[in-house]
């Protein structure tokens, strides 16, 4: 997943910030909006599986952790559907978990969890490796 953030070709959009401000990316109450490719690879050039599309909130004012709500859409070479994650992303750990709490088309009713590792990241744009195991 390519989190692409500040560039003329961002994937993320600032909707929201703390106390109006709609310039601060990374703190407590910023809003972010993602439409972010879903590659095979590390590689933004990879092969394009589908997008993630949804949100994620700086919801702690302690750590840096994110309230991370999407969904995979998936293009239909492979697989035809969607799959849904809703939760906690403490991004500063090198292994995190997510749940998966739906799906649709080849995905209907899923549940599972993802685990998320940062595989790179450049500013504020990271990109994030996701393991998924479902159950149909």
């Amino acid at each position: 997943m390519h989190d692409i953030v500040q560039t003329a070709n961002a994937t993320t959009a600032l909707v929201a910030g703390p106390n109006g401000d709609t310039k601060t990316i990374n703190s407590f109450g910023s809003v972010m909006v993602i439409d972010d490719p879903l590659t095979e690879g590390p590689e933004l050039g990879s092969r394009l599986v589908g997008r993630g599309q949804g949100m994620y909130v700086f919801d702690s004012m302690n750590d840096f952790s994110l309230l991370l709500s999407f969904t995979a859409v998936f293009v239909k070479e492979k697989h035809n559907g969607t799959l849904s994650f809703h939760g906690a992303d403490r991004i500063l750990l090198t292994k995190r978990e997510i749940p998966v709490v739906g799906g649709t088309g080849d995905f209907r009713f899923a549940q599972g969890y993802a685990f998320i590792e940062t595989a790179s990241i450049k500013g504020f744009s990271a990109v994030l490796k996701f393991s998924v195991t479902v159950v149909l």
